[in-house]
């Protein structure tokens, strides 16, 4: 048999409220994580071997992420997907023979592989690297190791002001 309406009414105004303060909790949780997870920053810059060194240079374009770096390095002008590699770091990093896979392309010889596992070392977290850049008019494998020093330094001085910024 069903309660008449005036003994269901506080009931129902009970469920209603607890039910408002479930969705206040929800869209409060909601904004803390929202303010916790910031906005990627896109960098992109261009870097290059001093012409008495060499002729090496390549394009960067680094998308820095709250706990995750990734990377790409290439030619602007004739962009591709060849090679990507993924170095993840421990807490505190500081080491520089994170472990890497090749997520694709080739393993032996790349500079990506290497990058990232010395990017993920020294930031401490994980970096993902795609090395794009194709040996010729006149940069061998001796400059595009001292391309690929450059590009650490300048990628570390950029990340770590970004992540600055990041937790302004």
């Amino acid at each position: 048999r069903p309660r008449p309406a005036s003994a269901s009414a506080p009931a129902n105004l009970l469920r209603e409220g607890e039910r408002q303060k479930s969705i206040g909790r929800l869209g409060a949780t909601m904004a803390t994580t929202a303010a916790a997870l910031r906005r990627p920053e896109v960098v992109e810059f261009t870097a290059a071997l001093p012409p008495s060194v060499g002729t090496a240079r390549a394009s960067v374009c680094m998308v820095v992420l709250d706990q995750q770096i990734l990377v790409w390095i290439g030619d602007r002008g004739d962009p591709m997907l060849q090679n990507m590699h993924y170095a993840v770091g421990f807490a505190g990093g500081g080491k520089s023979d994170a472990p890497v896979t090749t997520l694709f392309g080739n393993r032996f010889h790349n500079l990506g592989e290497k990058l990232s596992q010395r990017l993920c070392g020294k930031l401490g977290v994980p970096v993902v690297c795609s090395w794009n850049v194709r040996h010729g008019a006149g940069a061998g494998p001796e400059e595009s190791d001292l391309l690929s020093n450059l590009l650490v330094k300048e990628i570390m001085a950029k990340c770590q002001s970004s992540l600055q910024r990041q937790q302004r």
